[in-house]
Order: C-alpha cells, then sequence, then structure tokens
C-alpha cells in the first residue's frame, strides 16, 4: 500500500467514525479560555503569557489557573502575592459553592474531581507563598483544609504539613500525620519525624525514624557526614539553596531528596544544629567482636 492509499484509508476510517483530526493550536486556532491557557503555558516570552493569560480570563472570568498565574507573574513582592493568591482562593471558594462542588459528597474527593484542580493548585501556591512569608500557622491550616477536601493528597501537601509541624515542634499532630497516610517510609516524612522527636527529647523515637530513614533511603549516612564537614548545616544549605530554583524532578530515595529537603525548608536544618552530630553516633555500625574459636587444653581445635 503506498503512502496515498495509506492516508486515503486513514481519512476514510477517521470520516466513518466522526474523528476530526486535532488542529495545531495557535492564536488563530484558538477559542477557548483552556485553549489559551495552554498557549501560555507552552510560551517562553513573559507579555505573551500573559497577553494569553489575560484572553483567558476575558473568555472565562472564573479561570482560577489563568488568575493565579497572572498574580505570580505580576506581583513586585511577597506581601503583595499573599494579598493576590488570598483573592484568587477566595474566589475560586466561590466557584466551588457555585457549582456545588462544596456539597458533602465530593469533600474528600477533590482531586478526583477535574473541575476542583484549578481550585486546590491555587490553594497549595497559597500556601506555599504562606510558607515563605513565615505565617506556619495559617499555612498549616490550608494544607489541613486540603487535606479535608482531598483525602488522597494528590499534591502532597502532607509532607508541607509535616515538616511545618516539625518547625513548630507540634509533636502529637505530627505523629497523627504520619499514622493518617499508613506510617510511609519516605524521606518527607520521616526525617522531619526524627528531628522532631530529637528537639522534643525523644530519643528512642528519633532514633527508631532515623532508622528506618537509613532502611529507605541509602544516601542517609552520606547526608549525615556531609553535615559534620567544616561549615555544617550552613554549607549544605549554602550548597543546595536556591530560593529561585527548586528542582521539579529527582531520584527517589537518593540523595536528590535530601537536596530538596534543604532547598525547601532550610530553616528546620539551620534550627537543629545538634541533630547531625547525634545521628551520627547513631548510624555507626558497631562490629561486634567475633566469637573466639573453642580450645581444650589451650589448643584450638580445627573442625
Amino acid at each position: 500500500m503506498s503512502k496515498e492509499e495509506a492516508q486515503q484509508a486513514i481519512d476514510e476510517f477517521m470520516q466513518m467514525h466522526n474523528i476530526n483530526p486535532r488542529v495545531p493550536l495557535t492564536e488563530e486556532t484558538a477559542k477557548t479560555a483552556d485553549d489559551y491557557f495552554e498557549l501560555a503555558s507552552e510560551s517562553r516570552s513573559k507579555p505573551k503569557i500573559l497577553k494569553y493569560l489575560k484572553e483567558a480570563i476575558k473568555l472565562d472570568p472564573n479561570h482560577i489557573d489563568a488568575l493565579s498565574s497572572i498574580a505570580i507573574l505580576t506581583c513586585k513582592n511577597h506581601w503583595e502575592l499573599l494579598n493576590k493568591l488570598q483573592e484568587v482562593v477566595e474566589h475560586g471558594k466561590k466557584v466551588m459553592q457555585q457549582k456545588g462542588w462544596d456539597a458533602q459528597e465530593y469533600i474528600g474527593d477533590y482531586w478526583l474531581i477535574t473541575e476542583t484542580r484549578p481550585y486546590m493548585r491555587a490553594k497549595a501556591d497559597y500556601i506555599n507563598v504562606l510558607f515563605g512569608s513565615g505565617m506556619l500557622r495559617k499555612a498549616a491550616a490550608e494544607c489541613e483544609e486540603l487535606l479535608r477536601l482531598c483525602e488522597g493528597d494528590n499534591l502532597g501537601v502532607r509532607h508541607k504539613l509535616m515538616h511545618i509541624f516539625a518547625i513548630l515542634e507540634e509533636k502529637d499532630k505530627a505523629l497523627a500525620l504520619y499514622k493518617k497516610f499508613g506510617e510511609p517510609n519516605e524521606t518527607q516524612m520521616l526525617l522531619p519525624l526524627s528531628i522532631l522527636m530529637f528537639k522534643s527529647g525523644e530519643m528512642d523515637l528519633a532514633a527508631d525514624y532515623l532508622k528506618r530513614l537509613a532502611s529507605s533511603n541509602k544516601d542517609t549516612k552520606k547526608f549525615i557526614k556531609l553535615a559534620l564537614q567544616d561549615g555544617g548545616v550552613q554549607e549544605l544549605i549554602d550548597r543546595f539553596y536556591d530560593e529561585d530554583e527548586i528542582p521539579q524532578s529527582y531520584r527517589p530515595s537518593t540523595m536528590d531528596e535530601f537536596a530538596m529537603e534543604i532547598n525547601e525548608y532550610p530553616d528546620m536544618f539551620s534550627l537543629a544544629e545538634g541533630y547531625f552530630p547525634w545521628a551520627y553516633e547513631e548510624l555507626k555500625v558497631k562490629r561486634q567482636a567475633k566469637p573466639a574459636k573453642p580450645t581444650r587444653n589451650g589448643l584450638t581445635i580445627v573442625k
């Protein structure tokens, strides 16, 4: 079969089944708010991104993703962004109410409902700015609200909340959160838990979570040793922390996770200098002396 014949067969099949080929998305073919938001997502030019986002909002004033994106791109400082995202979240909540998604039957399953995802993403952005502004208790309350709306935690909010509890030394809440999610062997849960228990003087629990961490993340000992080198924790923060570039991907259960930990939560580490020498001692391999070979009358028995 020639290429022309093959293409003709494909065209006939698509026509028979009423399948329309996807037209490449451009400014000329964009029709909906989602089309313009997709164009904005694909563009690398800030003026064009803003142009497309504004077009999206013209077509749909309730396009939460576009409203959040404009706030992030145009606000000049944390305080301005904090207030603008709060407005977006409040607007998003009204949209959820107007569409009936606040009914009890949907609470807990938000991410499974596609229409709720922009609102959840806006709340996650708001949480990050609250956290960056030092408003930890407000950030924790927003995290807890997101977990109420989405019990499966598709956005990974539990990790942020666990670190907030570790910084605030909320031991009981941290343990309850850990149990709620089935006591997972995740670096993002075990490391802050171990540090929190250390700071609370619960040394047995701190050691238990540390050893679980070492079992699940092969680079735990290496990370602890790095923190004990000249310069200590601050050198680690200087080495890995970059507020303008948080990695979007990483290899699980490796040093990548510790790098992300420092990048996202430097305060937790700077407030726990004493944790690392203690952790190093806990993880030291204690070599047991080999049992002596049996002897008879001073002579070694060879079997």
